[in-house]
């Protein structure tokens, strides 16, 4: 009979911790594939060079959406951190590959609801 008095508490508390736990977003749910051998054709450097350029480009989503999609300031800050490593390991991933410079990568993009660059204004008093 004690037994049964701990199983139900014990359940429910399992299942309210589970059920807490259902919202948590894990953000780089496979590693970086930074070590992989070099391609061999200039197709598989293009895909791979490809592949290389939406990761970094995703790590960079993750690192701008990280304050807004956190509920602490340290997890905001540890998903940077994660963000901005798997960054500089892909990039030299990049550039050991010798991979050509895609348009997309040069330009900066505003975050969102950021306001856009004010150009300065010149010869006004």
């Amino acid at each position: 009979m004690l037994r049964r008095h701990f199983t139900w508490p014990l359940c429910i508390a399992l299942l309210a911790g589970v059920g807490a736990c259902a919202d948590f977003q894990w953000r780089d749910a496979a590693p970086v594939r930074a070590d992989q051998p070099e391609p061999t054709t200039p197709e598989a450097l293009e895909s791979e060079c490809s592949r290389l350029r939406a990761q970094i480009r995703r790590n960079q989503v993750t690192a701008q959406e990280a304050p807004s999609t956190t509920s602490t300031p340290i997890i905001a800050d540890a998903s940077i951190g994660k963000a901005d490593r798997n960054i500089d390991l892909l990039q030299k991933r990049y550039d050991d590959l010798d991979c050509p410079s895609h348009p997309d990568q040069n330009q900066s993009t505003p975050a969102s609801g950021a306001p856009a660059p004010v150009p300065a204004a010149s010869g006004l008093p």
